[in-house]
C-alpha cells in the first residue's frame, strides 16, 4: 500500500546545493515519478479531489549519514566544528516544497518549528579495516501525516539539537562517497482520524 521514496544525496544537484544535509530535489528530477500509487476506479465519486492533494502518512523507514568532520552556525553566526558521531539525536526536515507544513514536532519556545522528525543514533557501522564510516539513525515508530504531493520538489535538511542545519564538507568534481546521506520514505494515504477531512476518502478508492 505504501509509496517509497529513496533520496541519496549523491545525486542531488551538487552546483546548487553543495550541501549533502541541505538539499531540494529538483523539478527535473521527480518528473517521471507516479503521482498516485495506484489506480483501482474509473469513476471517482468525488473528482474534484485527486489522492495527491490528501493528507498523506510519512514514515522513515531507514536513514544514514557518514562519520565526517560537521559544522553549523549558531545564532550568533559563529561557525561551530563538530562530528556527526557527537551527533546522539537528530531533526530532520522533509517536505514537498509547495506544502511546508510547520510546528509538526512542537518544541519548548518554537525552537525547532521546522523539524518532522527526531532520530536517535543506533550504531556506527565499520569498514572491513575495522575503521568507523557510516551512523545509522532510527525513528521510535514516528510517523507524521502532511500534506505530501508524490511528484514535486522535495526539501530536505539535518538539524543538530538546538535546531541549526548541519554542513557537510563535500568537494572536489565527483561526490565523495564517504560525505552522503541515505534516507528512505514510506508514504501511505492517511485515514486514520477522522479530524482530517480526507478520512472519508474511503480505503475502497485506494
Amino acid at each position: 500500500m505504501a509509496t517509497y521514496i529513496d533520496l541519496d544525496s549523491s545525486y542531488r544537484n551538487r552546483a546548487t546545493y553543495p550541501n549533502p544535509a541541505d538539499y531540494i530535489v529538483e523539478d527535473n528530477q521527480v518528473k517521471d515519478w507516479i503521482r498516485e500509487p495506484r489506480q483501482v476506479t474509473a469513476m471517482s465519486n468525488r473528482p474534484g479531489n485527486k489522492v495527491i492533494e490528501f493528507m498523506q502518512t510519512v514514515e522513515i523507514e531507514g536513514f544514514t549519514m557518514p562519520y565526517t568532520a560537521i559544522t553549523y552556525t549558531d545564532a550568533t553566526g559563529t561557525v561551530i566544528n563538530t562530528h556527526t558521531a557527537d551527533l546522539q539525536r537528530i531533526y530532520v526536515d522533509i517536505h514537498t516544497v509547495r506544502y511546508n507544513d510547520l510546528r509538526l514536532i512542537q518544541t519548548i519556545d518554537d525552537k525547532l518549528n521546522k523539524a518532522r522528525f527526531v532520530l536517535l543514533q543506533d550504531k556506527i557501522q565499520r569498514d572491513s579495516a575495522d575503521q568507523p564510516f557510516l551512523i545509522q539513525y532510527r525513528t521510535h515508530r514516528m510517523d507524521q501525516a502532511m500534506r505530501f504531493s508524490r511528484n514535486e520538489p522535495i526539501k530536505f535538511s539535518v538539524m543538530q539539537e538546538r535546531g541549526f542545519v548541519i554542513n557537510i564538507a563535500d568537494n572536489g568534481q565527483a561526490p565523495d562517497p564517504t560525505k552522503q546521506i541515505w534516507v528512505n520514505l514510506s508514504i501511505k494515504p492517511y485515514y486514520r482520524d477522522a479530524e482530517y477531512s480526507n478520512h472519508g476518502l474511503g480505503l475502497t478508492q485506494f
